[in-house]
């Protein structure tokens, strides 16, 4: 995306006020008269005649300026739809992250009221609706030559990653969710940027790894190994390393989500969103109900119960198809920094959810010594991301003004008729 404060018109384009005389829309020719004086030519307008003095040769100085005021034009409506398109970024992106990061929360909410709504069920509904909803959001990818193209290869390593990313992973996680506090899910899913940071590192080519990010790398992880280590201080029937069942599948479940996320990056960088999205939603809806057929228990029978779907259906809209909507649309429109900022502070956010929504949810001492090392790491994160955000202006800003400096040593001086 161009920089929103590039100037709208380059050193090098007409004065204004002769802009404003010379409209776009007039042929770049010239004529002269053929009488030799004005008062002839006044005399007898009717036997003068008329040659053109410049055409408009694309090679010739004028037409050069006249391109390039055009192009100016051109410039300067596209700033301006992409500084609006950059506005409507930055609210998708406040209303993705503030939907990410609120999914826990009012999770834990509803399963205290409602045994029905469990993970199975849960993630059945979600994928139905979504593999419903979906199209609309992905129709310009869901097209039969887009299908073709994709190689049995990447079909290989798109249900492998799929398995982890919508089978494995959400299952673990929320089946982890269930029996931990939202507070620990928290601190324990931060462990997935820590985990992608690492083998992104070993396997993506071109990934490096900065002092500054291998530092907030180590807080965070420091703060996670203190919300376990921790809690024999203050609660002595617990050990040093006391893992609940919980927590493990809570740390499993990133781990798929990191495994997939890598599969991706390394391999479907260049799959069309709308098919891995919609074949991802696919996917979970066909395992997800063929697991509830095989696991038909009381709870899963419950899948057609009226007081799960009074609450799944706008569960599945808000945090399936509008989280999507919003997503892509901030990842294609917002800054990089603003991304950067939003996710980074999903942490911070979810501990407010949890605190605002789910009732009886307070820190204990353990968790409080490390929400404080990951804020830490979190803040420290966000003030890395604006400033390689500005650094990365900074560059642009240069290679600009560089490539203005060529382009007036090619124009040269301005031709005056």
């Amino acid at each position: 995306m161009e920089n929103d404060d590039a100037p709208l018109i380059s050193p090098t384009d007409f004065n204004p006020a002769r802009e404003e005389d010379a409209p776009l829309d007039e042929p770049e020719t010239i004529f002269y008269s053929s009488s030799e004086s004005e008062e002839e030519n006044d005399e007898s307008d009717s036997n003068s005649t008329t040659q053109p003095l410049l055409n408009d040769d694309p090679l010739s100085p004028i037409s050069s300026l006249r391109n390039r005021r055009v192009s100016s034009t051109t410039l300067r409506l596209r700033q301006l739809r992409q500084k609006k398109n950059s506005r409507l970024g930055v609210l998708c992106l406040a209303m993705a992250v503030l939907i990410a990061s609120s999914k826990d929360a009012v999770f834990k909410r509803i399963f205290t009221k409602s045994s029905h709504f469990n993970a199975c069920n849960v993630l059945c509904g979600s994928n139905l609706i979504g593999l419903l909803t979906l199209p609309l959001l992905f129709k310009k990818d869901l097209t039969f030559a887009k299908v073709k193209q994709i190689k049995k290869r990447h079909w290989g390593i798109m249900f492998f990653a799929t398995s982890l990313y919508s089978v494995l992973g959400p299952m673990f996680y929320l089946i982890g969710l269930q029996t931990s506090s939202v507070v620990d899910a928290a601190i324990l899913s931060r462990l997935e940027s820590l985990e992608f940071l690492l083998f992104a590192t070993c396997f993506i080519p071109n990934s490096t790894l900065d002092l500054w990010a291998t530092t907030n790398a180590f807080i965070i992880l420091c703060g996670v190994v203190a919300s376990i280590v921790t809690k024999p201080f203050f609660n002595s029937s617990s050990g040093y390393i006391d893992v609940d069942k919980g927590a493990v599948y809570i740390i499993a479940g990133g781990g798929c989500f990191v495994g997939s996320l890598l599969l991706t990056k390394r391999f479907l960088s260049d799959i069309p969103v709308g098919i891995l999205g919609m074949f991802r939603v696919s996917m979970g809806t066909a395992v997800y109900h063929t697991q509830a057929v095989i696991r038909s228990d009381e709870n899963n029978r419950g899948y057609l119960n009226v007081e799960l779907w009074e609450n799944l259906w706008w569960f599945a809209l808000v945090y399936v198809t509008l989280f999507q909507a919003v997503w892509l649309f901030a990842l294609q429109n917002a800054k990089s920094v603003h991304i950067s900022v939003g996710t980074t502070g999903i942490f911070l956010l979810s501990l407010m959810w949890a605190y605002f929504i789910v009732p009886g949810t307070s820190l204990t001492g353990s968790q409080i010594i490390s929400c404080a090392v990951i804020a830490f790491g979190v803040v420290s994160g966000i003030a890395r991301g604006i400033y390689q955000a500005k650094k990365e202006k900074k560059k642009a800003a240069r290679m600009k003004m560089k490539d203005n400096l060529v382009r007036d040593s090619e124009v040269g001086t301005r031709g005056v008729i």
